[in-house]
């Protein structure tokens, strides 16, 4: 039954040689915009991925501190993170998860940043969720992010 199985297995292949999930892989490789630094109220400096918005439905189980922000001119005084061309974000909202697919779809479902004009998702992976904490919290000492404080209620999709 195994060899069965298997057999038939192998003979799918939707996607090309490149296995099952190459295709979102290749989707999420080219919602990604590059890297940029941001530094906290502590001084420390964070690197952060920068996703096209809507890449965030293909980052399951991504443990990360996150933001939702707009791309900006280097000129504009909003501008804070900056990315290796000079292009600016200013940051709305900055949180943590454990599943960061499973976090922004509770944020979709809640409409927490309709009209906001986000256009970039901010990723800076880490596992462990007391380190993500103190990140989320020095990152908002500093930025204090509107929206943070118009949510401050909100558990999100997982305990906080």
């Amino acid at each position: 039954m195994a060899s069965v199985v298997g057999g038939l297995l192998g003979q799918l292949k939707p996607f090309g040689r490149r296995g099952l999930f190459a295709a979102s892989k290749a989707r999420l490789g080219k919602a990604k915009l590059g890297q940029t630094v941001l530094r906290g109220a502590s001084k420390r400096a964070y690197s952060f991925e920068v996703y096209r918005r809507e890449a965030a439905a293909s980052l399951w189980e991504v443990g990360a501190v996150y933001g939702y922000a707009r791309q900006v001119t280097a000129e504009e005084p909003s501008a804070t993170g900056r990315d290796a061309a000079g292009a600016g974000f200013a940051i709305g909202y900055v949180g943590r998860t454990g599943n960061m697919a499973s976090q922004d779809a509770e944020h979709e479902r809640l409409g927490h940043f309709v009209g906001h004009a986000f256009d970039a998702l901010l990723i800076l992976r880490v596992e462990e969720e007391a380190i993500r904490r103190d990140l989320e919290q020095d990152l908002i000492a500093l930025y204090d992010p509107a929206l943070n404080e118009l949510l401050r209620g909100y558990q999100g999709a997982e305990a906080s």
